[in-house]
């Protein structure tokens, strides 16, 4: 008899230590990163990301340096694609915690305290 487990690992999410923001791992989604740090996913706040300014903030919370920047209409922002670009919303674009993509690490709004500048 053969018995198979399968496990979940949580990869090394880079957490806010004075905030709810976490960047997850590339390939998540924030309903799943959120619920791996024990928070809930708020879009809403995620959603307000939409300007360079904000996306440098949160890139400074969880110590993470944008070697580039750019403005995008999908969903599974804000966040940093290929471990180098980060990427906020164009105005009038929503972010949602159910979107996810292989090559991007999602910034993620896991409680009520997600401030967008200090």
């Amino acid at each position: 008899t053969t018995t198979t487990t399968t496990t979940t690992t949580l990869c090394p999410h880079l957490e806010s230590a004075t905030t709810d923001w976490v960047l997850g791992c590339e390939g998540y989604s924030c309903e799943t990163v959120c619920g791996q740090v024990g928070g809930t996913c708020d879009a809403t706040e995620m959603s307000a990301i939409d300007t360079e300014a904000e996306i440098l903030f949160l890139a400074s919370l969880v110590d993470f340096t944008c070697d580039d920047i750019n403005d995008y209409t999908n969903s599974y922002y804000p966040g940093v694609y290929m471990s180098y670009l980060c990427g906020y919303l164009r105005s009038g674009s929503s972010s949602t915690c159910e979107s996810s993509f292989a090559d991007t690490s999602r910034f993620c709004c896991c409680g009520a305290n997600c401030p967008t500048s200090n």
